[in-house]
């Protein structure tokens, strides 16, 4: 897979989760592509309009470790390498805008990291439907994985 690039399109303003933590809401979109100037040999991005849009938040103070979202600070511009992914996950609900419950069977989230390592991509992608609380069946890190290895590897003890 080539390296793929978000670009953030919106920044919204500091706010406060329900723990008093500070983040902003950023909304991203893929880029289709780059384009160079044959005058000045400058890079341009090409954002593809049809790519849908994600949004996500980012901590002042993340709460695994306290140190700050890498795109926190990130102006409207900015690339982030990563892909907008989306899965088939368990069945879930939600809440629209409009109140209405919604039954959906897929999830998609903007996924952090470098898309040309198709294996840390993989991990990266796991990781990202694990936080959204939708893992993804094959996960390595799951709880019925991480069960099924503490059986398999469980060994009789013998006196």
């Amino acid at each position: 897979m080539e390296k793929s690039f978000l670009q953030v399109t919106k920044v919204g303003e500091v706010v406060q989760d329900k723990n008093g933590m500070n983040y902003k809401r950023l909304s991203a979109r893929p880029l289709a592509s780059s384009m160079v100037d044959p005058m000045t040999g400058e890079v341009h991005p090409i954002i593809d309009l049809t790519a849908r849009e994600v949004s996500f938040n980012q901590y002042e103070e993340n709460y695994l470790d306290g140190s700050k979202d890498p795109a926190y600070d990130a102006p409207i511009g900015t690339l982030i390498p990563g892909a907008v992914v989306s899965k088939s996950v368990e069945d879930y609900s939600f809440e629209n805008s409009e109140g209405e419950t919604i039954d959906a069977s897929s999830y998609t989230t903007a996924v952090f990291g470098d898309t040309s390592d198709e294996k840390l991509f993989e991990t990266a992608i796991f990781a990202a439907f694990r936080r959204a609380e939708h893992p993804l069946e094959g996960d390595p890190r799951s709880e019925d994985n991480i069960e099924l290895e503490k059986e398999e590897t469980a060994q009789p003890v013998e006196d």
